[in-house]
């Protein structure tokens, strides 16, 4: 009967550390969403846990101390999430390199110059800016170039700078010549309200083109050029330009994604980099190209 009890007793603090282990990989995974490569994992567990839980006192008396048993569940759960971070990283390093073994591609692991070659989204924010898992080659005749692109920004939080990593994956397309700036992407509220204050949203004439993209350029001429009426058709019937933004810049077409690269993102947004360039007429090259 004794043991009966002290069974029935332990339910409840059993749920209660279970939901708490639940709430805190809940946590840690929000915490480290869309930062699965470039972060500085151990500041981050010593900010998350030494600095809040521990304090001065050392981690093993802390972790044996019961007025903060979850303590030792962030630590396990830090050790988990880690572990999967990890080995997410390795498949996709695993994955870069199939593709470059698979169409001959040059895989660079690290280039802090690259970004310094665009100046539109996402490459006009925050510091310390790196390319990495960089393929270069050609695909469907044109030189192409994929790669994930990192940025640091750092934001005021009770009186502390919190610093955070911020990922795109990136392709690029050359083209035979330069251009001028043409940035196309789905209209939505944000679009809508940059609109009102000011900024520059071009119309081509056609109600239902205008109603799902945001153009913006600093060339209207080219723009009418680039999106003649059988562009804007082909746009409006995939349902990939729709979820891809893209846009020209200097000698290259840019088309980009928030989150870490993904193997499997970049052969499809090559075969629809290249669908739009092949839409683009021949004499676009020669009227205006510098």
């Amino acid at each position: 009967m004794q043991a009966r009890l002290v069974t029935q007793g332990m339910v409840r603090p059993v749920v209660v550390i279970v939901v708490a282990c639940c709430a805190v990989l809940v946590g840690l995974g929000l915490f480290f969403h869309g930062q699965d490569d470039g972060l500085p994992v151990d500041h981050a567990v010593y900010g998350l846990v030494y600095r809040n839980f521990v304090g001065e006192r050392g981690l093993l008396q802390a972790m044996l101390v019961p007025t903060e048993p979850v303590l030792l569940v962030i630590v396990v759960a830090m050790v988990v999430i880690t572990t999967v971070l990890r080995r997410r990283r390795r498949r996709k390093i695993s994955g870069v390199a199939a593709l470059a073994a698979q169409y001959g591609w040059q895989l660079v692991e690290y280039d802090v110059e690259m970004p310094r070659q665009f100046r539109g989204d996402p490459f006009c924010y925050g510091d310390n800016r790196t390319a990495q898992h960089i393929l270069r080659g050609t695909y469907r005749g044109y030189e192409m170039a994929a790669f994930e692109y990192a940025f640091v920004s750092e934001a005021e939080f009770n009186d502390e700078t919190k610093r955070s990593t911020h990922f795109h994956s990136v392709v690029t397309l050359s083209t035979p010549r330069a251009r001028p700036f043409l940035q196309v992407r789905r209209e939505n509220l944000r679009s809508r309200l940059r609109g009102m204050v000011g900024v520059h949203d071009l119309r081509l004439g056609s109600d239902g083109f205008d109603r799902a993209f945001l153009v913006e350029t600093e060339n209207d001429r080219f723009a009418y050029d680039v999106l003649h009426p059988r562009m804007m058709e082909w746009m409006l019937a995939d349902q990939r330009t729709k979820e891809q933004p893209f846009r020209f810049e200097g000698d290259r077409l840019v088309l980009w994604r928030g989150g870490t690269l993904r193997p499997e993102w970049i052969v499809p947004t090559l075969d629809l980099a290249c669908d739009i360039l092949d839409r683009v007429p021949g004499s676009v090259w020669v009227r205006y190209g510098s």
